[in-house]
């Protein structure tokens, strides 16, 4: 399993300065990034590739991974990158019921095959919003049931603890359905630096080392890089041996 950092984290410093931003994140030691909130332009590619750090996955809305797919296919070619990630579900999912959700996953499992021709593993990134209740079975369940094992879950610590599920237990539960896992922690009702809030890490990391290809440190914070660094000198000092590349 390998640590990077979810660059929705430093979104707003991306704006200003890609190649600063990156080259930020390879002081604090970080190898890895999961690509999100960072338009796909060739001059940004060029930058992302010079700066030698590792793209493990990109992250991106479902109808931009199925709209602009040749061209995300070539981004990954380009990147090296293996893994795209549905950041979101889409709204009629968010607002409708068990019809809508069969719905999303024909469409999950149809573009899954799609990107699977190319080499190219294909996820979904919760929210809490899949943690809701149709009856007495949660729309993340739904998903589950009605997707093929590999449409695989990229999972985040903070919207399972928000939604009083322990991140660990979920891990286990999906097993090798899991590709991923955001690692942010909960200070209710707000996210938080990793090992600042209520989140057992310990427990959860063993339990993603089973499991998850990679881990991301996540938040959002106005105060990115002095987050970014509690949280990874927290990670280096109790967990840098479940990784295979933590650097200081």
């Amino acid at each position: 399993m390998k640590l990077g950092v979810q660059t929705y984290t430093i979104r707003k410093l991306i704006k200003n300065n890609l190649k600063k931003a990156l080259q930020d994140l390879k002081i604090l030691g970080i190898q890895n990034i999961e690509l999100a909130y960072i338009p796909l332009t060739e001059q940004n590619l060029i930058v992302i590739k010079n700066s030698k750090i590792k793209v493990l996955s990109l992250q991106l809305k479902l109808r931009i991974l199925k709209k602009d797919f040749d061209l995300i296919v070539n981004h990954c070619r380009n990147l090296q990158c293996k893994r795209v990630v549905v950041s979101v579900i889409p709204l009629y999912t968010i607002l409708g019921r068990r019809r809508a959700i069969i719905k999303l996953s024909k469409e999950l499992n149809h573009l899954k095959n799609r990107y699977k021709k190319e080499h190219i593993e294909f996820a979904l990134h919760h929210h809490d919003f899949e943690f809701k209740k149709i009856k007495d079975i949660t729309k993340l369940d739904i998903l589950l049931e009605n997707t093929d094992q590999d449409v695989k879950i990229v999972t985040d610590t903070y919207w399972a603890a928000k939604s009083n599920v322990n991140p660990a237990t979920l891990i286990n539960s999906l097993k090798n359905r899991v590709m991923g896992v955001h690692l942010r922690d909960l200070r209710a009702p707000e996210d938080a630096e990793v090992g600042q809030g209520t989140i057992d890490f310990k427990e959860v990391l063993l339990e993603a080392k089973k499991f998850a290809s990679y881990a991301v440190i996540e938040q959002n914070t106005k105060q990115p890089f002095e987050s970014l660094k509690l949280s990874t000198d927290y990670i280096n000092e109790h967990f840098q041996n479940l990784f295979e590349q933590v650097d200081k």
